[in-house]
This record gives C-alpha cells, sequence and structure tokens, in this order.
C-alpha cells in the first residue's frame, strides 16, 4: 500500500504546465514587439535540446531522466501565405552512464521514428498550423508505442501492469496531432509565441494552468547592437522574454489525478485493495501541489528561435520533481 501510495504522489508531480496566455494580439507599437517569422526558402538551423528531470526527496536527488536530441530545421518552401519546415533528427544521447528505464524508452520511440522527418506549416507570422505528414508520422509512433508496451509488460508482467492502460496513456501524448504538438518542446515552446505581441519592460499578467489559476510576471528586452560574447552571438534587434509564472493545486484534485493514472496503468490486482477515500481524507491535510515554471524565450532578429530554456519546479508532500529544458541553436544558413 504505501509502494502504491507513493506512485500516486509520484504521478501527480507530472502534472505538466501548459504556457499561459501571457501574449497578445495586438498593434505594433514603439512600446511593444510582435514575435513575426521572417523566414527564406532553404534557411537551415540546427539545434540541440536537452532535457533533464530530477526527483528530490529530503536531501535525496535522484536523476530520473537526462538525454539531448540534435535536431535540423530546413525551409522547404514560402509562400505569401506560409512556411513549409521540415524537422529532421539528427542524433540522440543519453546522458548518464547508466540509462534509466524512461530513457532507454524514449530512446525506443526515438529509433523508430528518426528516419520519419516531421513536415510543418506556419502561417506568414510564424504561427503554428499542423503536421504536413501527420498520418506516416502517427503510424511510426503507433508502432514504437506497442514495442513500449511489449517490453514494459515483458519486464513487469500483467499482474503488475495493464497493457491497455498503458497504451492509453502513451496514446494521450502521442496519439493526436494536437497532443503530441504540446509535448514537443520545439513544436510547443520554441514555436509557441509566433504571431503575438509582448510590451517591453516588466509586466505582470493571469492565466491558467490546467483550469487553476496562475500568476505570471514577465519581462521583454531588444538587443541594441550586435555583439559576440565568448560563445554567444547577438544582432541588433533580436529580442527576448523571460516568464515566471507560479501556480496552485488543491492537493485533493492533485491527488485525484495521480490516482487516476495508476488505475489505467496499473492491473487491478495491484489497485482493487487501496482505499482511495482515505487517501483523499489525508490529502486534506497535505499543503497544496504548486508549479513554479521559469521559462527564457530569445529570438534572432529574423524570428529564428535563438534559445529557449525552462525549469519547471513541483512541489508535493514533501516530493519535489525538477525538470530541465533547454534549446539552443548550434549551426545556421540563412538565405
Amino acid at each position: 500500500m504505501n509502494n502504491l501510495k507513493t506512485t500516486i504522489l509520484a504521478l501527480c508531480l507530472t502534472l505538466t504546465s501548459i504556457i499561459p496566455c501571457i501574449a497578445q494580439n495586438a498593434e505594433q507599437a514603439d512600446s511593444s514587439i510582435n514575435v513575426i517569422a521572417y523566414f527564406s526558402k532553404n534557411d537551415t538551423v540546427t539545434y540541440k535540446e536537452t532535457n533533464y528531470n530530477y526527483k528530490i526527496v529530503g536531501n535525496d536527488t535522484t536523476i530520473q531522466s537526462a538525454i539531448s536530441e540534435e535536431i535540423m530545421l530546413i525551409v522547404r518552401d514560402s509562400t505569401a501565405n506560409d512556411y513549409t519546415i521540415e524537422m529532421k533528427d539528427v542524433d540522440f544521447h543519453v546522458l548518464t552512464d547508466i540509462p534509466s528505464y524512461q530513457d532507454l524508452l524514449t530512446r525506443t520511440i526515438w529509433e523508430k521514428t528518426k528516419n520519419i522527418p516531421l513536415i510543418f506549416k506556419v502561417d506568414s507570422l510564424g504561427t503554428f498550423k499542423g503536421i504536413v505528414n501527420w498520418k506516416d508520422a502517427k503510424e511510426e509512433l503507433n508502432t514504437a508505442i506497442d514495442i513500449i508496451v511489449k517490453t514494459m509488460m515483458d519486464d513487469f508482467g500483467e499482474q503488475i501492469l495493464s497493457a491497455d492502460g498503458i497504451r492509453n496513456l502513451l496514446h494521450a501524448t502521442f496519439d493526436s496531432e494536437e497532443a503530441y504538438v504540446n509535448a514537443s518542446p520545439m513544436l510547443s515552446k520554441a514555436f509557441g509565441l509566433f504571431g503575438y505581441s509582448f510590451n517591453l519592460g516588466k509586466s505582470e499578467a493571469k492565466g491558467e494552468t490546467m483550469g487553476y489559476p496562475t500568476d505570471i510576471t514577465y519581462a521583454t528586452d531588444v538587443c541594441k547592437e550586435d555583439s559576440k560574447e565568448g560563445e554567444e552571438l547577438s544582432y541588433a534587434g533580436d529580442y527576448s522574454f523571460v516568464s515566471v509564472s507560479k501556480t496552485t493545486i488543491p492537493a485533493t484534485d492533485a491527488m485525484k489525478f495521480g490516482i487516476g493514472n495508476v488505475k489505467q496503468a496499473y492491473s487491478e490486482d495491484i489497485t482493487k485493495n487501496f482505499d482511495e477515500q482515505k487517501i483523499l481524507e489525508e490529502a486534506k491535510g497535505m499543503k497544496d501541489l504548486s508549479i513554479t515554471d521559469n521559462e527564457v524565450f530569445s529570438f534572432f532578429f529574423n524570428g529564428w528561435p535563438k534559445y529557449y530554456g525552462e525549469e519547471k519546479i513541483v512541489e508535493f508532500n514533501n516530493q519535489k520533481t525538477i525538470t530541465s529544458t533547454e534549446i539552443e541553436w548550434t549551426n545556421f544558413h540563412w538565405q
């Protein structure tokens, strides 16, 4: 029972915040910056995406995931109305000496889908419109999901896990185009602000994370001149946004989320005897779950994403998870 409750708490900590709506569709003014794409056909930019996930309980810190990917973006077509962009997987690395089970499964997905470049469209401003070859990509993802489910069932058995439940959880993340985009930092984050306008300087705003109120502070800045300091390359007109958002979710709601995932993923033999009402009653005495999300969005003067960084801290019942994501350019060729 204690192990199951720990699992529920862990799944509570997987609550994911959505980018709060801190931007606005607004007319260009001297006091604001519009995020607009000025791409050209055959523009090519390569990025390195690094993801870490830590779990902290008391003084013990465990690295649950540490991976990096190299991704290449190529503008295949440019019209007055939109851009067609190819996203190619170039390389994948696990950053720990002993890969976690999660990272091994992630590598399985990468290996299965790496030969299918993703083709997506953005409108003339750079706002994401959709994945052109989603049908092909989905077929490869479905095959990868079947492999993962078989691997997990072989490792843990039907006495522990529910094959249908695991498959449904994975499909919830990858099976629809919208879910896939939300799970991709490159598509949902680096390309997530195009078409919006931000006021210069510091501002405060209100937003929502999973339906719960979110308090946001953010700052906008513009580079005044070309410069190169160390490895940092800047051009006049480059711009950036720094955002800090804080969200509180009632403990009982967080527990319901965790219980729902456990009941879906684990077999009935594991879940049939645990007392859901007792767990929810105990949750009333817990501190609410808190999410602190620190984000940096940086763009070149022509709109190409330059850097994206996020550190998300989720705290609940004396446990803390820290998810760190960085996307930074490594090479570019502009027409």
